[in-house]
């Protein structure tokens, strides 16, 4: 092990957002494909008509806080568990996971930005396109290439429900049908949305006209203003109460026939500012010994080299930056990509950098775009504040 700090890694064996796949599995007398959630929080899933609502970017103790200090939400409160999202702490990794209820080392998205070896290209997950290339979403996927292939061609939970005839529905924001969704909700009845509103009263009618199934909804907000404006601000604190105010008096007046209710999010968030960005791209000597591009995530960065790293002056310099360097193999070892016989080495580098302070490594792929402005907030890492998340299960009769 390069650095002497052993991690921790995100609670898999049963309070992990990995579990909740699982657990939903397991609600239906599905076979379910990694262990569910512990007992005392499994159990509480108590109706085969759930409605799922994940809620980009939520901080706990923001969560937590709002709730707790609003009669309306106080229900929420009460049902409310801490469990840990997935490392790397990033939405196509997490969305990924809960989708194909394996953790990271076995379905490899492990970033927004990956590396496809075959091709020789940098490929954005969540596009489904060249990263740094100003194209329309899908242009990868139109010829040929499919993020379901890197995964080893994992079902989806919804797939699985689907073969014991139980139905799903997926209501996604408008725009985002293509890119990664097409990995994510195969199997799926998968629809758009304008608003949250429109989305929850989509998802009510589905799981009013069926005796069992399962309505998902995703929601990128406040993850957009977390990064925009940051989490300690008014802006977030609004946008999260705002959201989960609309849930609660949708439901409560649309009386629905009896759900499990199940509010979670993919990630949290810790603040930032112009001073913890690094550039990367002044570390010369580091740079000289890939065989690629950084790639993965700003607080976890995926490093393919040709030579060692581990005695490198720049790799040093980073290291007294607030990072830590770690072999891929260290990474396996502590389980921060959950466990699995089935190791997928399709993406993996030789090198994982991460950040263990507010820094972020920022690399200029695109030398003619102009640099853009530094978000407030960022995620990735294995900082509580990303890893540790709530999961709220409330059971309406």
């Amino acid at each position: 092990m390069i650095c002497n700090v052993s991690l921790r890694a995100p609670r898999y064996d049963g309070e992990s957002i990995l579990n909740l796949s699982n657990s939903i599995l397991r609600s239906f007398g599905v076979p379910v494909k990694y262990s569910s959630l512990k007992r005392e929080i499994h159990n509480q899933i108590q109706n085969e008509r759930i409605l799922l609502i994940l809620l980009d970017g939520v901080v706990y103790d923001k969560y937590l806080e709002i709730c707790e200090n609003d009669q309306e939400l106080r229900t929420l409160y009460k049902n409310t568990y801490k469990i840990d999202t997935v490392f790397p702490s990033t939405t196509p990794t997490v969305l990924t996971t809960l989708s194909l209820a394996v953790p990271p080392i076995e379905h490899g998205i492990l970033g927004t930005v990956l590396y496809i070896r075959e091709m020789g290209i940098l490929v954005n997950t969540l596009n489904v396109t060249l990263h740094a290339k100003h194209e329309e979403r899908d242009s990868l996927t139109r010829v040929g290439f499919d993020l379901w292939r890197i995964t080893g061609n994992i079902s989806t939970i919804f797939e699985e429900l689907s073969r014991s005839c139980i139905r799903s529905l997926a209501l996604i924001p408008r725009g985002l049908k293509g890119g990664i969704s097409r990995l994510l909700y195969r199997g799926a009845e998968v629809q758009e949305y304008s608003t949250i509103g429109e989305a929850l009263i989509e998802a009510l009618n589905f799981l009013d006209n069926i005796d069992r199934g399962l309505a998902y909804i995703y929601s990128s907000s406040p993850d957009d203003v977390a990064h925009r404006r940051g989490i300690e601000s008014e802006h977030y604190m609004e946008a999260l109460m705002d959201i989960l105010k609309n849930i609660v008096r949708i439901i409560n007046r649309r009386r629905p026939r009896s759900i499990t209710l199940i509010i979670t999010t993919d990630h949290g968030h810790v603040e930032t500012c112009e001073k913890d960005y690094i550039e990367l791209n002044k570390f010369r000597r580091m740079i000289s010994k890939l065989c690629a591009p950084p790639y993965g995530e700003s607080r976890a960065s995926i490093l393919l080299a040709y030579e060692r790293l581990e005695d490198d002056e720049d790799v040093n310099m980073l290291l007294n930056m607030g990072f830590v360097l770690y072999t891929m193999r260290d990474i396996v070892d502590m389980g921060l990509l959950g466990r699995s016989e089935n190791i997928n080495e399709t993406v993996m580098g030789n090198y994982m950098m991460i950040s263990l302070s507010k820094r972020c490594l920022r690399y200029q792929y695109n030398l003619s775009e102009q640099e853009k402005e530094p978000l407030r907030s960022m995620h990735g890492s294995v900082l509580p504040r990303e890893i540790e998340i709530p999961l709220t299960i409330v059971n309406l009769y």
